[in-house]
């Protein structure tokens, strides 16, 4: 009999982007490693396992069976569905794909930033712009770097005929928008704080905001974060960033701005509230829930007038506002 640790679908996708491509390309190698880790020898129900106990799978490797008061987990994987039994065996589900230590780093970190970009689907036009503009030979060096990737869907959204001019001059204004999204250094979400802002290779910063789970990178949700590279690390937004010098807005902080938001945390109303030196006019409002979807907007808003926003659902938002030519954004609380 087999007892099979089973990765849902859900599993499989929170693998990094193009994984599961490459891997399917060459089945019997890296992908056969892979499937036969989480496959061992007999019939191991819930009951026959214990805390520390190592399991050898099929592909010649141990996994760690770890149980405490939140449950059962394999190589930290949790079993979401325990003891489905069949004729030659039983299954039980988990939450991750389970990466056996042998191939743990060739599979995951063996790509340079590139090659991620390269072997993704939903980043087509990102490849041609590194490539035409000369920066995929930069960007294969040892770095670390940290690339904010806009899919195609994000370079589709940038007005008409912008992105055709921009690859008229590939070293010009092309590269200085591109090099806006690579950090000098490796940053996991893990690493940024709320409110940070990092200098990017093209010189000017970038501001990191955090709302419970989701990381904005000016005002931008990282829709996919963390896909590691050998010499860094790729997340995946749905915006092209503009750099201020070329556009003139500059995401900032409502601490920035002389306005504030009052109260925080809002149960049915508020305000945005002007010192005697802000001397702002109308403002546009966005309220920005944790997927990045605008959920409310209120259009030439007047400082300390009354904002209702009953009928939200509760929890963290950004407030997005534009006056004067400026962006500023601030997290807000609904009760």
């Amino acid at each position: 009999p087999f007892t099979v640790f089973a990765p849902t679908d859900s599993a499989f996708a929170a693998l990094p982007e193009g994984l599961i491509d490459s891997l399917l390309m060459n089945p019997t190698g890296e992908l056969a490693n892979i499937l036969l880790y989480h496959v061992a020898f007999g019939s191991a129900l819930s009951t026959d396992l214990a805390d520390s106990m190592m399991i050898p799978t099929l592909q010649g490797d141990d996994v760690l069976i770890t149980i405490d008061s939140n449950g059962v987990f394999v190589n930290g994987a949790q079993v979401i569905l325990a003891d489905v039994t069949a004729d030659n065996g039983v299954v039980h589900v988990i939450d991750a794909v389970l990466i056996p230590p042998v191939v743990e780093d060739t599979m995951m970190m063996a790509n340079t930033v590139v090659d991620i970009i390269v072997n993704s689907d939903d980043h087509t036009i990102l490849e041609t712009a590194v490539i035409v503009s000369g920066l995929d030979s930069d960007l294969t060096g040892n770095g670390p770097f940290t690339i904010f990737a806009p899919t195609d869907s994000a370079f589709a959204a940038l007005p008409a005929g912008l992105l055709d001019s921009l690859l008229v001059d590939p070293s010009g204004d092309l590269s200085s928008i591109l090099l806006y999204h690579v950090l000098g250094a490796r940053f996991a979400t893990a690493n940024f704080s709320n409110g940070q802002t990092i200098n990017t290779l093209q010189g000017e910063d970038v501001m990191i905001l955090i709302n419970q789970d989701s990381v904005w990178v000016n005002g931008v949700l990282i829709r996919i974060a963390n896909i590691e590279a050998q010499n860094g690390i790729v997340h995946v937004i749905d915006v092209v960033l503009l750099p201020p010098s070329l556009t003139g807005v500059k995401i900032q902080s409502i601490d920035q701005s002389g306005l504030s938001i009052a109260p925080n945390p809002i149960t049915n109303q508020f305000s945005i509230r002007g010192n005697l030196n802000s001397g702002y006019n109308q403002m546009d409002v966005q309220l920005i829930n944790n997927q990045g979807q605008t959920t409310r907007v209120w259009n030439k808003i007047n400082p300390n007038q009354t904002i209702t926003v009953s009928g939200m659902s509760p929890g963290s938002y950004y407030l997005l506002i534009e006056t004067d030519g400026k962006k500023y954004i601030d997290k807000v609380v609904i009760n």
